[in-house]
């Protein structure tokens, strides 16, 4: 969801965003075998958790009918900040031997926490109508927090969105 509120000069504005899934994995199989097979480790699990994103942006406009008439385009730029929620809060990871608990608990250290981002981008909307319109936007995510390593799949990313716009 994506709601939007310029000011009465055109030019500033404010939004928010939102999106959410719903995250699930089927049994998950992990197998530790220590040298020479002297202990065999092995954990089932099932996963399941919400995970959204949040943002608040201030928006700069330029719509050019004001110098053009006739040409319904307005190029924009965007920055803000917000949250990604993971929903996987606190989960852990507990085996019999407390070497093996760190390090997997320190591994998977990236999805187990929310994390805050900020971000940057900027777009076009063309306007049919002074209602209906088309829009797209990429804007560059910064997430803090987590090791940023192989295994994390909350990290920096670049977002592009598009699609038709109305104006009420």
């Amino acid at each position: 969801m994506d709601f939007t509120y310029y000011l009465p000069w055109k030019w500033v504005g404010f939004r928010f965003q939102g999106a959410g899934v719903e995250l699930s994995s089927s049994t998950v199989r992990g197998t530790i075998t220590g040298p020479n097979d002297s202990f065999r480790f092995s954990r089932s699990n099932s996963f399941s958790a919400g995970a959204g994103i949040l943002k608040g942006d201030i928006i700069l406009r330029l719509p050019l009918d004001d110098f053009w008439p006739g040409v319904h385009l307005a190029p924009y730029v965007y920055g803000g900040g917000g949250g990604v929620l993971t929903g996987a809060g606190g989960n852990r990871i507990h085996t019999r031997f407390p070497e093996l608990n760190e390090a997997f608990n320190n591994a998977s250290s990236n999805v187990d926490n929310d994390r805050g981002l900020g971000h940057i981008g900027g777009g076009f909307e063309y306007r049919f109508t002074p209602h209906i319109g088309i829009f797209g936007e990429a804007d560059y995510n910064w997430v803090g927090g987590g090791q940023h390593n192989f295994n994390s799949s909350v990290k920096d990313f670049v977002q592009t969105n598009f699609g038709f716009r109305f104006a009420f």
